[in-house]
């Protein structure tokens, strides 16, 4: 549908006219007309560069007379617009789904490994031994009894071995060059080693306070490593919060970032996110060979805004 009516600048409405919607709203390749119903093809043209809002903020706001309260639409023309106002795909929420129940079925298949293991542990202490010798029963046969009871039980239980994650050297090679990979780069979790950050994304009723006393932190930290902090909070802004450190003087802004695509080296991605390899690697502690793959979060490592 039409967004608005011609005039000789979009992004400038006649004195006078009222909007149901916001002016600023149109389609990818075309700033005039847009779906009036919350799609990935709609796109705002008063950020640079042109993007697509996520559905909740266009439901909220593009699409109704609240979009007089989007902090986008009250700012100047060609802002950037926010991370976590942008379309992005769900596929992260499905893949933690999936985590959970992996994680559900090893806990399962591991309670019940290590009670056989508790059993095979447990009998070569049980007294078959203490038979009255009127029965006639030897001891060998009691100790045969019991062998046999264990080897039973081994043959009983699966074989678990351990698969290196990187090829066997040697003792004639030289040992492989240790890298500080994470084992998860994900939210909620802490990434980084000199400096530990957390990842959140914002419920409803969590405040700046709530997070400093909850990681051991001050807001005055919360907010200065984060780039582009909005106060007050909207429920799904991602926050950045440093762990158990009051003292980031010395430390960047951070921005979070969501891999969407299905692997990309962080060689490739650095200059893409406008960023030092080395800093990158560094304050997500990964080395500079790593591949990141989808899902996957990174902090990006930004210059402080002039206060």
């Amino acid at each position: 549908m039409e967004n608005r009516p011609p005039q000789a600048n979009p992004f400038e409405p006649n004195n006078g006219t009222r909007f149901v919607n916001c002016p600023y709203i149109g389609l990818l390749g075309d700033a005039v007309t847009f779906s009036d119903f919350p799609a990935q093809m709609n796109a705002c043209h008063h950020v640079d560069p042109v993007s697509t809002p996520d559905l909740y903020h266009q439901r909220s706001f593009c699409l109704s007379p609240a979009f007089v309260d989007c902090p986008i639409y009250q700012n100047d023309h060609g802002i950037r617009m926010p991370k976590a106002i942008q379309f992005r795909s769900r596929t992260l929420a499905k893949k933690k789904k999936e985590f959970l129940i992996y994680i559900g079925l090893g806990v399962i298949v591991l309670t019940i490994i290590f009670g056989l293991l508790f059993i095979s542990n447990w009998l070569p202490s049980a007294s078959i031994t203490d038979v009255p010798e009127e029965t006639g029963i030897s001891q060998t046969f009691s100790e045969t009894a019991v062998t046999r009871t264990q080897e039973l039980v081994k043959a009983t239980l699966p074989q678990v071995t351990a698969t290196p994650a990187r090829t066997l050297v040697s003792a004639t090679q030289e040992p492989p060059t240790p890298t500080h990979e994470p084992q998860n780069l994900v939210l909620d979790s802490p990434i980084g080693k000199e400096y530990q950050f957390i990842i959140h994304r914002v419920a409803e009723g969590e405040t700046l306070q709530f997070f400093a006393d909850q990681y051991n932190t001050s807001i005055e930290a919360i907010t200065a490593v984060n780039y582009d902090l909005i106060s007050p909070l909207w429920i799904d802004w991602m926050v950045i919060i440093p762990l158990n450190s009051i003292d980031v003087t010395n430390l960047p802004a951070f921005e979070a970032y969501l891999a969407q695509q299905q692997s990309i080296p962080l060689r490739e991605l650095a200059p893409q996110l406008s960023v030092s390899l080395e800093d990158l690697a560094f304050y997500n502690n990964i080395s500079t060979d790593y591949v990141i793959t989808e899902g996957e979060w990174l902090l990006v490592p930004r210059e402080r805004p002039a206060p």
